[in-house]
């Protein structure tokens, strides 16, 4: 993934409105965060794994914003 790809993930991850960790442990959530991130990076063939590798990347380096639920 380019570092532009790594820029709108960070950006559809806000707008995803969800913690990374409830994306990486929901398939449902894997595949439509990953489905935005296909169509707005225009690659197609990006494997869902890869998706969930980088945000999952982005997040230990401290580069994804925090999103917080009430509980």
């Amino acid at each position: 993934m380019t570092s532009d790809t790594n820029e709108r993930l960070c950006t559809l991850y806000q707008r995803f409105d969800t913690p990374a960790d409830q994306i990486v442990t929901s398939a449902e959530l894997s595949e439509a965060f990953a489905d935005q991130v296909r169509a707005r990076a225009g690659e197609a063939s990006l494997p869902t794994q890869a998706v969930m590798e980088r945000l999952l990347a982005l997040r230990k380096a401290g580069r994804l914003p925090r999103i917080r639920r009430d509980r």
